[in-house]
C-alpha cells in the first residue's frame, strides 16, 4: 500500500508521518520518502509493505518549511484477504 501527497515548495521541506499520533520510523515494513523531481511538485510518500488489518487507523502527514506547516490526516481501512 502506498500513499503519496504532492506538495509544491520552493525551499527545503521537513516531512513527518504519524500513525495514531506516533511518529512512523523507517523499517522493513514502513518506508517514507520525499521525492523531488526537478520542475515537479514534491511527493511525500508512505509505503506499508504487506499491509495488514492491524495497520488500519489514522495516519497524519505534517510538512514544514521556514514559512509554516501543513497537515493532512487520512483513515486507512485494511480488509482481511479472502473476506
Amino acid at each position: 500500500m502506498c500513499v503519496c501527497v504532492c506538495v509544491t515548495a520552493g525551499c527545503a521541506l521537513q516531512v513527518t508521518w504519524y500513525r495514531e499520533g506516533v511518529v512512523i520510523k523507517q523499517s522493513e515494513r514502513f518506508k517514507t520518502e520525499l521525492r523531488a523531481d526537478v520542475g515537479q511538485p514534491h511527493r511525500c510518500c508512505l509505503t506499508i509493505v504487506g499491509a495488514e488489518v492491524a495497520d488500519a487507523g489514522s495516519y497524519r502527514l505534517v510538512v514544514r518549511n521556514e514559512f509554516g506547516e501543513a497537515e493532512l490526516t487520512i483513515s486507512l481501512l485494511v480488509n482481511a484477504a479472502g473476506k
